[in-house]
């Protein structure tokens, strides 16, 4: 059984204005609507991938079987992206690692990102969490930047073959998730201009995902309105 979802559809909320801290505008997938750790966004894609963070975050985590929030997950949606879109990963990685290593506190267990080899040299009276600061202590930082580095693309690679059978079990077609996102970035484009006029405050989207066909079922809350947006699977 898919490890969050049992048909391939989910759920968005947008507001003008989230009361998260960051006072983003956007939409945030119902399922992570609770989590301070996932902000919302809008179709802007930048400059490196042709699909925006909420396409990365429905098709490379949800729909792959890695939550959103993490590094391990997101190492491992950062590889399926990566195949998805046909772009280079290290960047990411790295911009991860330096994340890591100029933290003080990292509350995810170090075995995820270190080789058993320099994981044991770290005391078991260390505190949860900081098991980082003392490696950088008795290591250099460059040596232990590319020890993670590997780490990462290992925990990538390893679960390409894991997001491939929960594609499977949802029914969607994994040699097709490029043309998917792009359907998927196309709508979510659409959605995004919708609410824009529809000048809304706030919004719920329901976004089915086929391997022909895919679609937005777009609801405004404040006016009343709604719209049924749909966009064939380019192959």
């Amino acid at each position: 059984m898919h490890e969050f979802l049992k048909t391939p559809q989910v759920a968005a909320t947008y507001h003008s204005e989230w009361q998260d801290g960051f006072g983003a505008q956007g939409w945030k997938l119902n399922l992570a609507i609770d989590d301070p750790c996932v902000i919302a966004c809008t179709s802007y894609t930048g400059a490196k991938s042709p699909t925006s963070v909420i396409v990365h975050d429905i098709l490379d985590h949800l729909i792959s079987g890695f939550w959103l929030s993490g590094y391990s997950n997101e190492a491992r949606a950062t590889a399926i992206h990566g195949l998805r879109n046909g772009i280079e990963v290290c960047s990411s990685y790295e911009w991860m690692i330096s994340e890591i290593v100029t933290s003080k506190y990292v509350a995810e267990s170090l075995d995820n990102f270190f080789p058993p080899s320099v994981f044991k040299k770290i005391p078991a009276d260390i505190l949860p969490g900081q098991g980082i600061a003392f490696l950088l202590e008795q290591e250099n930082i460059e040596d232990i930047s590319n020890l993670m580095l590997q780490e990462f693309i290992n925990t990538g690679i390893k679960g390409i073959p894991v997001a491939a059978k929960n594609w499977e079990e949802l029914g969607l077609d994994f040699g097709k998730m490029h043309a998917i996102g792009l359907c998927l970035q196309a709508l979510l484009e659409e959605a995004d201009k919708v609410v824009t006029e529809w000048i809304s405050v706030e919004a719920v989207v329901n976004i089915i995902i086929g391997n022909d066909k895919c679609e937005f079922l777009v609801k405004s809350r404040d006016p009343i309105k709604s719209v049924n947006l749909e966009r064939l699977v380019d192959i």
